[in-house]
């Protein structure tokens, strides 16, 4: 069973707004929103697959370390509609408190994503698989022990 992390395909609906006055501006609802509950099901409806649906914000709110938890524990991610800065920038880069105190040092997600990408080898070409009725051209980079083994370093590369 492949255990996958699915960031992103959520979004908040505010509104509408009502500007009233130049100081007095009214929301008039809110609605949260996962585009992203077709794949998850998708993905799960064999049985064989785990899926973890997170919205961008809860991944770019991870705190020191806990994204580096997230890519040993998980076989797959998958990033949908996620903006690099989400990668770039911690919350913690926006604290006018911390400006010209100290360096502000923080992960690198891309270099920590990539890097837990070649534990594992990428499966040349992309193996379809039928999944909830579609065909899915789906590759992965893993240290897990699912089917569809590596020649190369008996890593396994692909969903099944």
């Amino acid at each position: 069973m492949a255990k996958i992390y699915y960031v992103g395909d959520w979004a908040v609906m505010l509104g509408p707004c009502f500007a009233e006055t130049p100081f007095n501006y009214s929301m008039k609802g809110t609605d949260i929103f996962n585009y992203g509950t077709w794949l998850k099901a998708a993905l799960e409806s064999t049985g064989e697959h785990q899926c973890d649906s997170v919205p961008t914000w809860e991944f770019y709110r991870n705190p020191p370390g806990r994204w580096e938890e997230i890519l040993r524990e998980y076989d797959v991610v998958i990033f949908s509609d996620v903006e690099s800065k989400n990668f770039q920038l911690d919350p913690s880069f926006f604290d006018r408190g911390k400006f010209g105190k100290e360096p502000l040092t923080f992960p690198d997600r891309v270099r920590l994503t990539v890097a837990s990408g070649r534990v594992g080898c990428w499966p040349t070409p992309p193996i379809p698989r039928r999944i909830g009725g579609a065909t899915w051209s789906i590759g992965m980079a893993t240290s897990g022990s699912g089917p569809g083994r590596c020649t190369g370093c008996s890593a396994a590369n692909s969903i099944r």
